[in-house]
């Protein structure tokens, strides 16, 4: 059985030198006793990747959600866009989820991107396991 610990950074949290600290010991311990920690809802925005990238060596993985890097209109502009989140994290050889989705397009975007890991209603509504 595989554990996993899903953590959330947003841009307002305030993550000070002993935060970090105490967040880097628990990663550590986490990794010694096999749970896998999983960065979720990562935004395509440079300001966001400067604020967790010290996490990146010691997470097992990110969740990539599509609906945060769907434009809303043509003239939104990212930082980061999905393809660049994807680099950066095999660079770390961590894992990617693709969440969110919701229809074919984000099936083909995923294969696109080779991310096998994929969360959605399109390829099944949340159930519980038995």
């Amino acid at each position: 059985m595989e554990l996993r610990i899903e953590i959330n950074v947003e841009m307002t949290d305030k993550i000070g030198w002993l935060m970090k600290s105490r967040i880097k010991k628990n990663l550590k311990l986490s990794q010694d006793i096999g749970v896998h920690v999983i960065l979720e809802k990562v935004e395509p925005s440079k300001k966001y990747f400067h604020k967790i990238k010290w996490l990146l060596n010691d997470i097992y993985g990110v969740k990539i959600p599509l609906s945060k890097f769907q434009k809303k209109s043509d003239s939104e502009w990212f930082d980061l866009n999905m393809g660049d989140w994807v680099r950066l994290i095999r660079e770390k050889n961590k894992n990617i989820d693709i969440t969110e989705v919701e229809d074919r397009e984000g099936i083909d975007l995923a294969d696109k991107l080779k991310i096998d890991n994929r969360q959605g209603y399109f390829i099944d509504k949340p159930h519980y396991e038995k």
